[in-house]
């Protein structure tokens, strides 16, 4: 991970609140959100940049494309995450995860978008 990539997830979380707070569907927190998460992940960052090459390359390794199938090999790499269900923000950041939907889905969606 160098620089550019830090730059860039900082501008693409941004934008996405930005464009959320500006069309009417982001929360009165979400922009207050930015930099207490920024923050953390900027400290991270900083961190992990001595051991990124190697992160990297074990990152890369565990993609499965195969994840959507309804096969055994579907199956298989939904198990490395131990869930079939993820919901993501769109700056990637993990909101939930579980087996089934969630029984207060519309609490959820408005916990993500800063409502």
């Amino acid at each position: 991970m160098d620089a550019q990539v830090i730059v860039v997830g900082a501008a693409l979380d941004l934008s996405w609140k930005l464009a959320a707070t500006l069309q009417g569907w982001g929360g009165g927190n979400l922009l207050n959100s930015y930099e207490v998460e920024r923050r953390q992940i900027g400290e991270r960052n900083v961190g992990a940049l001595r051991y990124a090459p190697l992160s990297r390359r074990k990152w890369r390794s565990q993609v499965r494309p195969e994840i959507r199938d309804k096969t055994p090999a579907g199956q298989a790499a939904r198990d490395v995450y131990g869930v079939d269900l993820i919901l993501l923000r769109p700056d990637m950041h993990v909101v939930w995860r579980g087996n089934a939907a969630p029984a207060a889905a519309a609490a959820l969606a408005a916990t993500a978008t800063g409502h």
